[in-house]
């Protein structure tokens, strides 16, 4: 369980360090999706809970009253939908947007580090399966949209608890039913009992574990899937790509194929290309129909015991006839935001875990700026290098590529550095920008 535990805070740190480039890509992003999560749990209480009573009031004869709740209840739910409306229209642009901005972020990044860094080829490549790996999960912009359905059903959980609370400590027999039920009281004895608040919370208790144990063990199934999916599928989807999109259809390159012959060696890798990705696309259909299927019977066995328990405390006088729309709501929400929030953490670990390595670039520091040579910042902004018998020589090398270098530079001086050597001229120039130890350490800038 511990070890657990500290998995989860891991999970949820890097998803946070990832939120921070999102809010470094657009700081309205973020609070737009917690409103959204807010209203988005607000919605469905409206209609729960002002249904109930508008029910209540028609039962008594409070006709004049029904009416103003119902178009009270009419016009929350229309304001709230519409304000939803809006703020999903704006954070689908912010989506876009993100991931558009991310991709000058890394570009300037990259532009940023010093060629030591981006010369190593894990580096690169590392990258490049990052930036596949985040497209492939929908973008940066949708670990946000992952956040905000946590948020939501969050939201939604704590209240449904507070009213299922309230539901499981109606006393049997504090309210009056109507004449017609009053008739038939004949089994209240049992009632009483069944629609005891023990027994209430106990069978409520049994029901949401079965249903959980059900969905945590196909969660680990189609989370396994969907791993396996997550990691071979944007490579097998990049090559595809390839053959298809630069290839196939490159205008400028139909001619080569044409006169090279290569029409068959092109068909032949477009197939398997093809012949790869396509038992992916069957995974992933087959993990959405488990997942849809769990999701059906959990909430439908669920459903069935809500419904029953809450009828037993109508039978029972315990709540009124119009809170059976207002309770059966409220365990149906409680039972089916349990169950988001665990597809929406499985998710969230998935999408860290692709998203990392992005992450991990971004924070890498500029080795060009930290470098061994030492910089003196002057107040008059002028600014030269001096170089005093420096030398390089690369390990394993007999000769030196640079050798006795003794000079002098100073801002929009040019130099002309004529050798034998093509190699010596970009030893020199790290040598300048402090990337590479002088083999002499007597080189400085100031």
């Amino acid at each position: 369980m511990k070890q657990r535990l500290s998995h989860l805070c891991s999970i949820h740190r890097n998803g946070f360090r990832l939120l921070k480039v999102v809010r470094q890509l657009d700081r309205n992003l973020i609070p737009l999706f917690i409103l959204q999560a807010v209203f988005g749990a607000v919605l469905p209480y409206i209609s729960i809970l002002l249904s109930a009573k508008v029910i209540d009031l028609l039962l008594t004869g409070s006709y004049r009253r029904a009416a103003y709740y119902t178009l009270v209840m009419v016009s929350a739910s229309l304001l709230t939908a519409a304000i939803l409306a809006i703020l999903n229209y704006y954070t689908n642009i912010g989506r876009r947007m993100c991931q558009e901005r991310l991709d000058v972020l890394i570009r300037e990044k990259a532009m940023e580090l010093d060629y030591t860094t981006m010369e190593d080829p894990e580096i690169l490549k590392a990258l490049q399966n990052a930036e596949a790996a985040t497209r492939f999960s929908g973008g940066l912009a949708y670990l946000v949209r992952i956040y905000h359905e946590l948020l939501q059903y969050t939201l939604s959980l704590i209240t449904a608890i507070v009213l299922t609370a309230s539901f499981c400590l109606a006393l049997p027999g504090r309210l009056t039913l109507q004449k017609h039920l009053e008739e038939t009281s004949g089994g209240t004895d049992l009632l009483s009992v069944l629609s005891h608040p023990a027994i209430t919370a106990g069978i409520l208790l049994l029901a949401w574990t079965i249903g959980l144990f059900l969905t945590k063990k196909q969660s680990a199934v189609i989370r396994a899937m969907e791993d396996n999916i997550a990691e071979k599928h944007y490579q097998a989807e990049a090559v595809f790509s390839y053959w298809a999109t630069d290839v196939i259809s490159n205008l400028e390159s139909e001619k080569t194929i044409r006169v090279n012959h290569m029409t068959n060696l092109v068909d032949t890798n477009h197939a398997d290309s093809y012949a790869q990705i396509k038992p992916f696309y069957r995974s992933m259909g087959t993990s959405d129909t488990l997942k849809f299927l769990s999701e059906g019977l959990e909430t439908g066995l669920f459903s069935i015991v809500a419904y029953l328990l809450v009828i037993l405390k109508i039978l029972a006088n315990a709540i009124s006839i119009g809170s059976f729309s207002k309770y059966t709501g409220a365990l149906i929400q409680f039972n089916t935001s349990f169950n988001k929030l665990i597809w929406a953490e499985n998710m969230i670990q998935r999408i860290v875990k692709n998203m990392l390595p992005m992450a991990d670039f971004l924070d890498r520091t500029n080795q060009m700026e930290t470098g061994s040579l030492h910089v003196e910042k002057r107040n008059d902004h002028y600014m030269e290098i001096e170089f005093h018998d420096v030398g390089f020589r690369y390990p394993g090398a007999e000769e030196f590529s640079l050798r006795h270098v003794n000079l002098k530079l100073t801002p929009k001086q040019k130099l002309a550095i004529p050798t034998r050597q093509r190699r010596s001229r970009p030893v020199w120039s790290r040598q300048a920008s402090g990337n590479s130890s002088p083999g002499f350490p007597r080189a400085w800038k100031q």
